[in-house]
């Protein structure tokens, strides 16, 4: 009679559940990524706001006014933007998207009208890439709210409200 060689090896049992424990610790490695890249994507768009907000008063505070936009574009959809409380003026606030066009008077470009006549010093308040509209990491454009010139006080000028379309949303 021939004798049968026992080998040590794993059962079809015992890999089923080493690969679903694999499986469930790829899971929760998967989760932890994906939450630490959108925690990463709102700190740089409230890094975003935070040098826009700073960009637009440093604008104001060294010209004494606000730029003409060249793109007006009215809010359009259903988002609704916040409205901040001017003291010292009755006047409202009126929002523009970052644009490209409406970006120019915060960058210095070599041979841009926009940039040499609403920044005639030529003093860079803002540097960012040179394409497309001013957006926050989800693809949507920033809108800047400022101040009508009736609500204009040295308070009202601190009142501009830069907004992240959907801001809810991302929380």
């Amino acid at each position: 009679m021939e004798q049968r060689r026992k080998t040590r090896a794993f059962t079809l049992a015992e890999l089923l559940v080493v690969i679903s424990i694999i499986g469930i610790l790829m899971s929760m490695i998967s989760l932890g990524i994906v939450t630490a890249r959108h925690h990463a994507m709102r700190t740089r768009a409230e890094a975003q706001l935070r040098d826009l907000t700073k960009a637009w008063m440093q604008y104001y505070m060294l010209y004494g006014s606000w730029p003409a936009f060249s793109d007006p574009a009215p809010m359009s959809g259903s988002t609704a933007l916040p409205s901040p409380s001017l003291s010292g003026g009755s006047g409202s606030v009126t929002w523009y998207p970052m644009t490209f066009n409406n970006m120019q008077p915060l960058m210095v470009t070599i041979g841009n009208s926009i940039s040499q006549q609403y920044n005639p010093k030529q003093i860079p308040f803002m540097s960012m890439r040179l394409e497309g509209d001013y957006q926050d990491p989800w693809h949507n454009t920033y809108w800047v709210g400022f101040p009508s010139a009736s609500a204009m006080s040295s308070q009202a000028a601190q009142a501009t409200n830069v907004a992240m379309p959907n801001l809810n949303r991302y929380k």
